[in-house]
């Protein structure tokens, strides 16, 4: 019911016009405005228009009418107010307004304000005003005029009261003449007037309605103008009304003429009345009747499309011609989530999303202008989301044509656009599918077809749509295409196969077909759908597959064959060396003919043109013809194989290019098969089979494995030669180590010995060999007989720390307790990267041991022979510095003697040392000695007879060794004195004591700087008579025995010294002597 009413609200305040009022108050506005122009021009001529030479209208109601009516025109044109029409109207009106009032005025004050001469330009004589009525009636239309306003109410009404009272006037005078009484339209009498005449009266009563209709809003004039039961009922009324005073007139003529009496005219003018009153009742009667019926009508026809409005799915709604919706339905709320009432009132570009408010306006004025409009659009939910709609506006206008509503029509279109985007990509999936879809419909037409299908079939879509699928069926598969459609048609599934359809040019086609029924929802199938694929490619992929099967099979096989015939070769060639190079050619020989069938088979190692084979097998032929041929040369056939490296194949010999013919006799040879032996890229020979049947040939097959056995035997024959040239030079290598006189141990990388020459186990204990440790056969000792430590080992170096170690003075001592001198060398055998073992050779020095000591001896017995002389030249230079007194120049003289001879007693000494030390007679007293007092002792004795270098003693903790305190003192003097003479004048002199670096053992360093020692010559520097380039260059005195003496002391005290030096820096001596716990 609320629907309803607010949509019988609208209809009843805003009736539609049955006459289009505004153009009659337009057509009313241009009479009157020609009226007076035309009397106002007739005044202009001195001809003015009236019976009885009266003027019809005066000049200054002649211009009121113009200019009133003129007002009138332009006021009642369509437009909105405010434009250029309106002011003027505006402007005429109030020159109508000021002009009756001015008339007011003159009969009011008693003036003359020459209105009418002014009117006609002076024309008109004497005083012509127009009648007070006269001047009140275009007053009160002058105001009328400015009062109209069709939005404003208030304006509205005061036009229609005075345009009312200037039809009273109006009237009055009207039917004042009508009816012969004067009093009716003259003022007054004392007046200089004519008072209104008849025309004015009727232009007056004419403007007065002009401005009544000009802007009909909901009143009267609307109701007088609607097509509505009212308006009708209102002009029946009108109409009737009108008939009364004609009916006065008729029964006024009549008295007056003397028809009938004043009674009989009353009788008449009731019964006349009475007649009228009847007609319009029963008029009247009929018309509500007909209202009501239609009424009844269209309320049924309200409350249907009102069930169908309310309850309809699509959203529906009723916008006013500004866009207001004043009628919502359920669905269009239920689409934006919200209620009736929330809508209600909302502008209708408000429900849709700001990008599309524009076109829901343009949509409006589309429907206005046309009648209807469409477009597609998107809607906002009450959420703030966003769905797509669809809208269609129909205008609603009255029979005028006005535009009363926009009927809209809105449309979710959200699962619709998800069909088809869904149908979009299916057909773009379709199109674009490599795979050819047809679709066919139930009595086998085609009524689909992809552009895959025409690239597969050859047929355009529009040659093949509307045509049955016949002409792709081969014609021996029609009835089974026919009976699988059956089936289809049924609305039965089928799996997918592959069968040959037909191309346009004749060819037949390998495809993959899926093919279903679409089946609507009422289960009939309304189409059938098929996709195929090519399946050529993949058809001759598999035929492909299966000859490379096949092959493949064969290869494997032959591949098995050969594999079977190497394994025999490798067990030959593993036999070596209990079998030979030859019975592995005849090896090879066996299988190749095992292989091939052949009648005669040969191998042939060697490729020189013109020499003969380095060796030869055949068989297959008689062994007296073997032993004939012997080796043959590689020559013809036969050495074209090996020298060019490529196959022979020929089923008759003698027509081969390079044959140079055959012994005659058996056998006789025909095919003919070689292929060369490669090793590495290198020809090493040539394997041959041959066949004595006169017409058979070998086949490709057979050139195949001879192929695949040639290079698989070709190492093993390189193998086998190589064995044979390595066991040669094995057996050579080890004769020549037997018969070396030097000792030679070979050992694996854990130290057992692995082999050992005749030499080298004489040396051992037990003079065996075997895989024993080294340790347990040779007994190894230092030069003094003591146990040789592990890490001073030559072996130990050369396997633990991968170094070599030569020269090294060593002691082996034999069963029978024997020390015998030894020169030993090891070095690590490496294979790659990785040691292996390694190599110990022995030299025995005992010959060079005599010879050493011998001269040892002579020396110990010369200097021992010298030591007197040299004591009585130093005494008696002694005796005589201080019992003669000597010239500078004699003095001078002694000083030399006593220099030399001081150097001559130290060389003598250090002989003596050397020898003592080399006969391990060098006396040490043993008693303990506190290393830091004996180091600043040192010092302290030495600071001052070594000039321009500075000794510092650095002591870190105390510690205490046992041992000869003159035997160290004279290893630090020593050492000092070195750096003395060797080292950068000016550069200080370091002795370092480090009694807290190790628990055991106690280091003392002396170090300087200075040009240093070359690496090359480290390690000889405790040679005896070794003497640094350096020392050499430099002419130092020396005998090179001091470093050498040095090493004795310090071993002889269980100690040891090293020498480390860096070229033009540094050069440290480190003694390293065992502390006493």
């Amino acid at each position: 019911m609320r629907a309803q009413a607010t949509l019988v609200r609208p209809l009843a305040g805003v009736p539609a016009l049955a006459v289009d009022l505004p153009r009659v108050a337009r057509a009313i506005g241009v009479i009157v405005a020609l009226v007076g122009t035309a009397m106002l021009a007739s005044w202009w001529a001195r001809a003015p228009l009236g019976p009885r030479a009266h003027p019809a209208m005066m000049p200054t109601t002649a211009l009121a009418a113009a200019l009133a009516g003129a007002s009138l025109a332009l006021r009642a044109a369509s437009g909105p107010s405010g434009t250029t029409r309106v002011v003027i109207s505006r402007v005429l009106a109030l020159a109508v307004t000021a002009i009756g009032a001015l008339t007011l005025a003159q009969y009011l004050l008693g003036i003359d304000l020459a209105l009418e001469r002014i009117a006609c330009f002076g024309r008109a004589a004497g005083s012509l005003l127009p009648g007070p009525n006269t001047a009140l009636a275009f007053t009160a239309l002058g105001i009328a005029l400015l009062a109209i306003e069709p939005r404003r109410s208030v304006g509205t009404r005061v036009a229609a009261v005075a345009a009312a009272i200037g039809a009273v006037i109006a009237l009055t005078a009207f039917y004042g003449h009508v009816y012969g009484a004067a009093a009716l339209h003259e003022a007054t009498r004392s007046l200089r007037t004519t008072g209104m005449s008849v025309l004015t009266a009727i232009a007056l009563l004419a403007l007065s309605v002009g401005v009544v209709i000009a802007r009909p809003r909901p009143g009267l004039a609307r109701v007088l103008g609607g097509s509505r039961t009212a308006g009708h009922m209102a002009r029946r009324l009108f109409a009737a009304l009108f008939a009364v005073p004609v009916l006065g007139l008729l029964v006024t003529v009549g008295h007056t003429r003397g028809l009938y009496t004043q009674l009989e005219s009353a009788a008449l003018f009731a019964v006349a009345a009475t007649l009228l009153g009847a007609a319009w009742i029963a008029s009247t009667a009929r018309a509500l009747d007909r209202a009501d019926e239609a009424r009844d009508v269209a309320a049924a026809e309200a409350a249907k499309w009102k069930l169908f409005f309310e309850h309809a799915d699509w959203g529906a709604a009723l916008a006013r011609p500004d866009g207001t919706l004043e009628l919502v339905n359920d669905a269009l709320a239920a689409q934006r989530g919200s209620s009736v009432d929330a809508l209600r009132g909302l502008a209708f570009d408000a429900l849709h999303t700001p990008d599309h408010r524009d076109e829901a306006r343009a949509m409006l004025e589309r429907n206005a202008a046309n009648g209807h409009a469409r477009i597609a659009s998107e809607h906002v939910r009450s959420d703030g989301s966003t769905f797509p709609v669809r809208i269609a506006a129909t205008a609603l206008r009255d029979r005028a044509g006005r535009l009363l509503f926009h009927a809209l029509q809105v449309d979710d279109v959200t699962e619709e656009r998800a069909v088809e985007a869904q149908r979009a990509r299916f057909a773009s999936m379709v199109e674009s599918a490599e795979d050819a879809v047809v679709a066919i419909t139930v009595d086998g037409r085609l009524t689909e077809w992809n552009p895959a299908a025409e690239r597969l079939y050859g047929w355009s879509a529009s040659e093949m749509i509307g045509e049955t699928y016949a002409p792709l069926v081969p014609p021996e598969l029609h009835d089974d295409t026919e009976r699988l459609f059956a089936r289809l048609r049924r609305g039965l599934r089928v799996a997918p196969y592959e069968t040959l359809l037909m191309h346009k040019d004749g060819r037949r086609i390998p495809v993959s077909v899926t093919v279903w029924p679409v089946i609507g929802r009422d289960g009939r199938v309304l189409m059938i759908s098929a996709s195929a694929r090519d399946i050529s490619a993949r058809k001759e992929m598999e035929d492909e597959l299966r000859r490379a099967s096949e092959t493949e099979r064969r290869l494997r096989d032959e591949l098995e064959r050969v594999t079977r015939a190497s394994s025999v070769v490798a067990e030959e060639l593993a036999a070596l060396p209990d079998t030979s190079r030859a019975s592995l050619l005849h090896t090879i020989a066996l299988q190749a003919q095992l292989l091939t069938c052949a009648d005669a088979v040969a191998v042939a190692i060697g490729s020189d043109p013109g020499q003969r084979f380095e060796d030869w097998a055949v068989i297959g032929i008689d062994p007296e013809l073997e032993r004939e041929l012997g080796r043959p040369h590689a020559i013809g056939t036969l050495g074209s194989v090996a020298a060019s490296g490529e196959i022979v194949l020929t089923g008759d010999v003698a027509t081969h290019a390079a044959f140079g013919g055959l012994r005659d006799g058996p056998p006789r040879l025909h095919a003919l098969a070689a292929v060369p032996i490669v090793h590495r890229g290198r020809p090493v020979g040539s394997l041959f089979v041959a066949s004595t049947q006169k017409g058979e040939v070998f086949a490709e097959a057979d050139v195949r494995v001879l192929r695949m056995l040639a290079a698989r035997v070709g190492p093993a024959i390189e193998t086998a030669r190589a064995y044979e040239a390595v066991s040669l030079k094995s057996a050579w290598l080890s004769a020549v180590i037997e018969q070396m006189p030097e000792g030679v141990v070979l050992t694996d990388e854990h130290g057992r010995i692995v082999s050992q020459n005749e030499a080298a186990r004489r040396l051992a204990r037990d003079g065996a060999s075997g895989a024993a440790a080294i340790d347990t056969l040779y007994e190894m000792v230092d030069a003094r007989g003591a146990p040789l430590p592990e890490t001073e080992r030559p072996l130990s170096r050369a396997l633990e720390r991968h170094e070599s170690a030569a020269g090294i003075e060593l002691a082996v001592r034999t069963t029978e307790g024997r020390a015998v001198p030894i020169l030993a060398s090891a070095t690590p055998v490496r294979v790659g990267e990785r040691v292996v073992g390694a190599v110990l050779v022995f030299r025995d020095i005992s010959v060079v041991k005599e010879l050493e000591r011998m001269r040892d001896e002579w020396s110990s017995i010369i200097a021992h022979d010298l030591r007197q002389p040299l004591s009585v030249i130093s005494m008696s230079t002694g005796l005589l510095r201080h019992v003669i007194t000597l010239r500078p120049s004699e003095r001078k003289t002694l000083d030399r003697i006593q220099s030399s001879t001081r150097t001559l007693t130290r060389m003598v000494e250090d002989l003596l040392d050397a020898s003592r030390i080399e006969s391990r007679r060098l006396s040490i007293t043993q008693r303990e000695i506190d290393v830091g007092a004996l180091a600043r002792e040192v010092v302290e004795r030495n600071t001052n007879l070594l000039a321009g270098h500075e000794l510092q003693l650095v002591e870190h903790g105390t510690a205490t060794v046992r041992g000869d305190a003159q035997r160290l003192e004279q290893v630090l003097v020593n050492l000092i004195s070195n750096a003395h003479k060797y080292g950068d004048p000016g550069t200080p002199i370091r002795i370092e004591v480090l009694a807290d670096a190790e628990p055991n053992e106690v280091d003392v360093l002396v170090s300087n700087r200075g040009r240093g020692i070359a690496p090359e010559e480290l390690p000889h520097v405790f040679d005896r008579f070794s003497r640094s380039r350096a020392a050499r260059s430099s002419k130092t005195e020396g005998l090179g025995l001091g470093l050498y003496i040095c090493r004795g002391i310090v071993e002889a005290h269980g100690g040891r010294i090293r020498a480390e030096s860096t070229p033009g820096d540094t050069t440290t001596f480190r003694i390293t002597l065992p502390r006493i716990a």
